[in-house]
């Protein structure tokens, strides 16, 4: 079966049903007729606070800096078949945080939209977003029974889940690049895509990066329209004296170019509410 046809029936799992009242992870977990061949097996748990790093070894970090609330984990079986389905789902502090951790988990995978939702598939997951909540399904095993029963856990939480997804406004900036796109609410996120600092020098209150062709563009939104300028200030004034950045040219208060040891050129300007970076490579890094 292609891809594409199982997008499509996933996508339609995840649409076709109502919608019913939930207050939580917790009444977001299916019920057994809804998935039928498949059960929940043992307790549910919830993580919260500080316990996510029980749950995932490394990497929490970045849920945390989005904006992570809650947790609830559980393992979902087929005793006939002998299939088992890791189950999570998490609730985030919006929905951009919650788009934000499923850019994070699909990179590199294929992905089906709705105007509600997206839905990624890879060998062995399945993970979608929806309003304030990010869905992960994982199994040891790929095989039609597992597709199938992922389709079927899918569909019944997205229907538990009353409020439709919306894209935060600053995820359509690159709505139209075929790049890796990624959301950016802190230095951890930044970081993975380019380091400046340790500390959070562009004071970031929401962004979106894009990767294509070896060229990185950043625009990190501010919602005071003069933050953008006083940001370029100050972080123009920290680069200057990092010994890993040279070349500083500044063009009024509106942008500054500078050049790092790896052969980047890297221009930052001030563009309304925007703070907007691009880092290409034009030279051979120093030895």
């Amino acid at each position: 079966m292609s891809w594409r046809v199982i997008f499509s029936t996933a996508l339609l799992q995840l649409s076709v049903l109502g919608a019913v009242a939930q207050t939580g992870p917790a009444a977001l977990l299916p019920a057994e007729d809804e998935i039928e061949g498949w059960e929940i097996s043992g307790e549910p748990v919830v993580y919260g606070g500080d316990d996510l790093f029980f749950l995932i070894n490394g990497g929490a970090d970045i849920y945390y800096e989005y904006g992570f609330r809650e947790v609830i984990a559980a393992s979902i079986t087929n005793p006939a078949a002998g299939e088992e389905i890791k189950l999570e789902i998490y609730r985030m502090s919006d929905s951009f945080a919650a788009y934000a951790v499923f850019l994070q988990k699909s990179t590199g995978s294929d992905i089906g939209k709705t105007p509600q939702t997206s839905l990624f598939m890879n060998s062995g997951s399945m993970g979608f977003w929806k309003h304030h909540y990010f869905v992960l399904m994982r199994s040891n095993r790929e095989n039609s029974t597992v597709t199938d029963g992922m389709k079927l856990v899918a569909g019944a939480v997205e229907n538990r889940i009353k409020q439709d997804g919306r894209l935060p406004s600053v995820a359509t900036a690159f709505s139209d690049r075929n790049g890796s796109i990624t959301l950016l609410r802190g230095k951890i996120a930044l970081s993975n895509i380019y380091y400046f600092s340790s500390r959070d020098i562009f004071v970031i209150e929401e962004g979106i990066a894009v990767e294509e062709n070896g060229v990185k563009e950043i625009w990190l939104h501010y919602s005071d329209h003069g933050k953008p300028v006083q940001r370029l200030g100050e972080v123009s004034a920290l680069l200057s004296t990092d010994a890993r950045f040279t070349g500083f040219t500044m063009s009024g208060k509106q942008s500054v170019t500078l050049s790092d040891k790896r052969g980047n050129r890297i221009d930052i300007e001030a563009s309304g509410n925007y703070l907007k970076i691009k880092i290409e490579p034009v030279t051979s890094p120093e030895e």
